[in-house]
């Protein structure tokens, strides 16, 4: 934590947390030689005005983005955390949810958490969270680029079309059209005569009910045969290891 347990800077506090990693991978390493592990953080940097730990902020954003480009350096795959301070699911969660997940994600990093995560992590909402999920459909979409190819580039057909034509009823549009431009669910680009009419809510009135409609009607899909006896032995094995007792379930 950068003005606490780590220098002020942050490149000082990025020191401090390559060189734990690196001694946390030498022991992982030295304990089983080969297995998996991501090169992790939940770094941040202290509020000094209110003695916290923030996630929502720049600074948490810089060093998630720092971290991931540490994590390719060592060609390990990394795990970022993110998140908002703000209490309630508004205007501030979603600036900070965005901010703590675009940055590290321009940035190379593998895994962001944090999703429908408020007040430095104390608290979850089920309505973040589903609004979480589309701003990180719209972050992945950023992350990806733009395709450059003759059929993207399309100079065949502004040619086609001409100087004063459109694009709208051309092929090209039609078989782009889907891939080309990511569709909100719960942001609402109408008009505003289109909005009143169907009520007039806000994207955490939205949010809302879609949680409370995915909570009573979901049906989660069974897990396949043999997973729950694989995962039921291997948490026996843990127990036998390290002597727990009277377990049941």
């Amino acid at each position: 934590m950068a003005r606490a347990t780590a220098p002020v800077t942050l490149a000082g506090t990025l020191v401090i947390h390559n060189a734990q990693v690196l001694a946390a991978v030498v022991l992982h390493q030295l304990t089983h030689k080969g297995s998996p592990i991501l090169y992790g953080s939940v770094t941040t940097s202290m509020d000094l005005r209110f003695s916290i730990a923030p996630i929502g902020g720049p600074e948490i954003s810089k060093i998630s983005a720092a971290v991931a480009q540490l994590a390719r350096y060592y060609q390990l795959p990394s795990n970022v955390a993110g998140g908002s301070d703000s209490k309630v699911s508004d205007g501030q969660a979603a600036h900070e949810s965005t901010l703590t997940a675009m940055l590290p994600a321009l940035a190379g990093a593998n895994m962001i958490s944090g999703a429908g995560i408020l007040e430095m992590g104390i608290t979850h909402s089920f309505a973040q969270l589903v609004m979480d999920c589309e701003f990180v459909r719209m972050v992945r979409h950023v992350v990806e680029g733009i395709p450059v190819n003759d059929e993207t580039l399309a100079v065949d057909v502004i040619h086609e079309t001409g100087a004063f034509g459109d694009f709208l009823t051309h092929d090209h549009t039609l078989s782009h059209m889907r891939s080309s431009q990511i569709h909100s669910e719960l942001i609402d680009r109408r008009m505003r005569e289109d909005w009143e009419k169907t009520g007039g809510n806000h994207i955490y009135q939205r949010a809302q009910e879609k949680a409370r409609h995915i909570l009573e009607t979901h049906k989660p899909d069974p897990l396949p045969a043999g997973v729950r006896e694989t995962l039921r032995s291997m948490v026996k094995e843990a127990e036998e290891e390290f002597g727990v007792t009277g377990k049941k379930g």
